[in-house]
């Protein structure tokens, strides 16, 4: 019994993972962020922490302008630029001696860490309707489809208590 009750809860936090990690933007953290250029522009941001991958700081860049699309009521949206935020730090530890239970000296050397925290800014553009001209189809986005597909695919359908949420239903 005690091993189901172990195995559901890894489960539960394994299935919430992208959940948690789709979240506005909260101090020096992680998130999504945005800033209104036009009165139909924005510049939208999502900055990651260590686990998130640059597939899904991308995703969550447009997830939010999709948002910002559908809460405006747009239909189309269109990505007019955009610009890798991807971050990087680096840690040293070690290069220190200690005694080890013996009493003997016991010196290591010094390693660097380096961490890896993915971010994508996207500019974007709302459109009542499908805009005229050539555009690549990664940047051109119908929103309320777009909108739930992205949300169906992280799993962001439902709130925490099981009740829908804006535009998935």
């Amino acid at each position: 019994m005690r091993r189901l009750v172990v195995i559901s809860i890894f489960t539960v936090f394994i299935g919430c993972g992208a959940i948690s990690d789709y979240r506005p933007l909260a101090g020096n953290e992680f998130g999504y962020s945005e800033r209104r250029l036009y009165e139909n522009s924005y510049e939208v941001s999502f900055k990651g922490h260590k686990k998130t991958s640059r597939q899904e700081a991308i995703d969550f860049a447009v997830l939010r302008g999709l948002e910002i699309g559908a809460t405006l009521d747009y239909n189309f949206m269109l990505i007019t630029s955009t610009r890798d935020k991807t971050s990087s730090r680096s840690r040293t530890a070690g290069g220190g001696c200690y005694p080890d239970v013996y009493g003997r000296q016991v010196c290591s050397g010094v390693k660097t860490y380096r961490r890896t925290y993915p971010g994508m800014t996207i500019q974007v553009q709302f459109f009542d309707a499908k805009p005229d001209g050539r555009y690549l189809p990664e940047s051109l986005f119908e929103v309320q489809s777009s909108y739930k597909t992205l949300r169906s695919k992280y799993r962001l359908d439902k709130t925490a208590d099981g009740g829908q949420i804006f535009g998935s239903g």
